[in-house]
């Protein structure tokens, strides 16, 4: 069956969110330093798994909220979430120090797969693309598209990431593209507290 315009337009718009908000953040920067000591195939099927699986639970998560609770007052609780988050996390990063090492979170004897599963899983419980996800599924009710609109999002990140790994590592500006994201959060969230039907 094809997909209607506003199916369309929900899973551009959680897309682009998504991917936004991962650039220069904890997850990507995992991906990258489990892709430069171990199996790069292996990193990016383990960081499939976990998106899909966090994501796929954060947006039945979302769709239980679209069932349960009025419409009007989801779209102003997830814009305030994500007005919030926003301004939580410029706080945080202007008041971190730009630049830092990337963690080096392999173990010998263990393989990138069950790595990255474990390191990314955990990295996204909690995380703004959690949130987003949640969102936009609670908002929308369209739960398959958004977690799809997700995992396309971050599969995407974490392939380029494990690609081109190497070269991206004295690129990444994480600090810039983190107060972006976070930025962007809330525009978002103040373009869901304006227009909340």
């Amino acid at each position: 069956m094809p997909c209607s315009v506003d199916e369309l337009r929900v899973f551009a718009l959680c897309f682009i969110t998504v991917l936004a908000s991962e650039l220069g953040d904890k997850t990507q920067l995992a991906i990258l330093a489990l892709s430069l000591r171990g199996n790069k195939a292996q990193v990016w099927a383990g960081s499939i798994l976990a998106f899909s699986v966090v994501n796929g639970l954060s947006s039945a998560l979302g769709f239980l909220l679209y069932k349960l609770l009025p419409l009007k007052a989801l779209k102003m609780a997830a814009g305030a979430a994500f007005v919030l988050a926003g301004l939580i996390g410029l706080v945080r990063g202007l008041r971190s120090r730009p630049g830092g090492a990337v963690e080096e979170p392999a173990r010998p004897g263990r393989s990138s797969f069950v790595d990255s599963l474990a390191l990314v899983g955990l990295a996204e419980f909690g995380d703004k693309t959690q949130l987003a996800t949640v969102g936009f599924s609670a908002t929308t009710g369209l739960a398959l598209m958004v977690a799809l609109a997700a995992v396309s999002a971050l599969s995407l990140m974490a392939a380029v990431t494990c690609l081109f790994g190497s070269q991206l590592a004295g690129r990444i500006g994480g600090f810039r593209a983190n107060l972006i994201s976070y930025a962007a959060f809330m525009v978002v969230g103040i373009a869901m507290l304006l227009w909340p039907s």
